[in-house]
Parts: C-alpha cells; structure tokens; sequence
C-alpha cells in the first residue's frame, strides 16, 4: 500500500493526489490499463468525498477521458468528455479556460470516431472562443486551431487544412507549446501529403520535422514515423529503380531514429507493435531485434 494511504487515509486529498502521480507515471511508462484503473478509483473517491462538480471531481474526470483515448476507448472518452464539459459550462460558464478545454476534447473523440462533420462544428466553436478569450497565439488556442485544420482535411477541404495547419506551426514558432501540438500538427500534415500520395511532400515534412532537433524519445519516434510513411509512399508511387534506392534510405533513416528513440528512452513497445506507420520498417531484421529487446 502506499505509504500516504497508511498515514492518512485512502480519500485523503494528499492520498488522491499521490495516486493521480503514480497514474501519469504508469501512463508514460506504456502502462496504460493500470494507470487508467487508478484514475478511475480516484475519480470514484473523489466524487464520493467532494461531489460530482467539485474541480478535483472534474479533474479527475477529464483525466479518466483522456486515459479512454489513450486506450483506444472512444466512445466512452467522448461520454465522459461530454459529462465533464456539460458539469464546467454550469459550474464555470461556457468561457472559463476548463470548460473550453472540454470542448476541445469533445471535438478531439468526435474526430476520433470519425465523426468529422460534427468534430469541426466543434472544434470550430471552440477555436474561435479560445482566440477571443487568450488570443490567436495561446498554446490551447493553436492546439485547437490544429484540430479544425485536422477536422477540414478529414472531410476533404484540404485547400483550407494545409494552410491553417501552417499558419498554426508559424504562430507555434519560439512559443512555449506543449509538446503533443507540435506532433500532432505535423502528423495532420504529413496525413495530408500520405493520403494524396506524394512523397516530396512527405519528405518535406519530416525534414521540417528534423530541423526541429530535440533529443527526446519522442522526437526521435515521431521522426521515424515520418520517414517510414516517406518510404511507403515512395515505394507505393514510384516503381523505378531510383525510387527504390531513395525509398530503402529513408527506411534506413527512419531505423536509425527509432534506434535513437529507444536509446534515448522510448519505452512503449506497443507502439512499436502496433504502429502502421512502421509497416514499411517491420520486416527489418533490425526493427524485429529491437523490439524484441524491448520487451525484455
């Protein structure tokens, strides 16, 4: 048991915070039934202790939505998303930056049952509430305006998505933005360029993505994804021998980074598992060594 349960008591505000830690921590690790068990435990204690619109409460149950998403469980992350945004608009009201931050996860699990249409409306509403209320280039406000550009090029409207997808990572430029925007923004970039089968276009944005250079697991991974798509969609669109040789290098490149991922501490051998991006990677004598060092 842990130690702050024994001391004073599991529905201990300290107690619920400490658990709510080992959470994110097994989150990170890959561990993400475990963590999202643990969410929903503090989330029921905390409910039970403080009620269903305390802030804790409704902290606790934006987290358990997110830990849906990282499960894969999109129709219950959009259910609890819902919950939560509709408790915050009455408790808050419809501008507080919690409540826009709901809104901003309904759009996110509508795009992820592939309801775009309604995902934009969304999104859209949201976007244009967050720059009224923390301005054009807030970090929520971008990660928002990412989401509408992701939203537009879902439903076919990629003259207006690849601008504001730009336009979104110029405005990110020298900003203290979270991590996740800047890789998912040039993830909805690079789907653009995979879904209408140009390699250039491919490429382009795994060097702008490079050009970038971190040193963090992550970065490393979202790199090779990005030059493993590169190599797929070359492959795919081009038969001549040329095409081939550049198409093996970028699949070099893209091993190299995702040796360099793990190296630097990527630990999520799911993800390497399961991971279409990788197909082009996973008859690789290397890519199979090395997540079968993974799960060691």
């Amino acid at each position: 048991r842990r130690s702050s349960d024994l001391k004073l008591g599991p529905d201990h505000p300290d107690t619920l915070r400490a658990m709510a830690n080992l959470a994110s921590s097994l989150d990170n690790a890959g561990r993400v039934k475990e963590g999202l068990k643990l969410r929903e435990d503090v989330l029921a204690l905390r409910k039970a202790k403080l009620g269903p619109d305390h802030y804790s409460t409704l902290y606790s149950m934006n987290a358990v939505g997110d830990s849906y998403t990282t499960a894969h469980r999109y129709a219950d992350a959009l259910k609890i998303h819902q919950e939560t945004l509709n408790l915050r608009k009455a408790k808050l009201g419809p501008n507080h930056p919690d409540t826009l931050l709901s809104m901003n996860n309904v759009g996110d699990s509508l795009s992820y049952l592939n309801r775009h249409a309604e995902a934009l409306k969304v999104r859209q509403e949201t976007y244009a509430l967050r720059k009224a209320k923390l301005g054009a280039d807030h970090p929520d406000t971008l990660l928002t305006m990412r989401g509408v550009a992701e939203s537009l090029i879902e439903l076919g409207r990629d003259a207006e998505g690849i601008p504001l997808i730009d336009e979104c990572l110029r405005l990110a430029e020298g900003k203290d933005v979270d991590a996740y925007l800047w890789a998912s923004a040039f993830d909805v970039r690079m789907r653009h360029f995979q879904k209408i089968k140009d390699a250039a276009g491919c490429r382009r944005s795994a060097e702008m993505w490079e050009k970038r250079n971190l040193t963090d697991g992550d970065f490393f991974y979202s790199g090779a994804c990005f030059w493993a798509i590169t190599s797929a969609v070359l492959r795919a669109s081009d038969k001549s021998p040329d095409a081939a040789r550049e198409a093996d290098a970028d699949a070099d490149h893209a091993m190299a980074l995702l040796k360099k991922s793990v190296a630097a501490g990527f630990k999520k051998v799911d993800y390497l598992q399961t991971d279409t991006d990788l197909d082009s990677l996973r008859k690789r004598e290397d890519f199979k060594k090395l997540v079968a060092g993974m799960g060691k």
